[in-house]
């Protein structure tokens, strides 16, 4: 489901077909703004993944630095 603005008209696609936002019910109009703030929040979840992805990825760098050169020789590589 997308909103757009096209030459001072604002259009819905859903599955593929583009409706005209003011033709469409009240209740219908409500839906398509509950899920634009759905995706809208979707986004911001994703962004905030990215950001704890980075940081883990930094952490695991400077781990590596900080443990000893020599390690137990014992590898816990799953034999599945």
């Amino acid at each position: 489901m997308s909103k757009t603005l096209q030459k001072n008209k604002t259009t819905v696609t859903f599955n593929d077909e583009m409706y005209d936002f003011e033709s469409l019910s009240v209740e219908c109009k409500l839906t398509v703004a509950k899920l634009t703030r759905l995706e809208q929040e979707f986004s911001k979840l994703a962004y905030e993944i990215e950001k704890l992805e980075v940081f883990k990825s930094n952490l695991m760098e400077i781990m590596k630095k900080q443990l000893p050169e020599k390690s137990l020789g014992i590898s816990k590589k799953s034999n599945g």
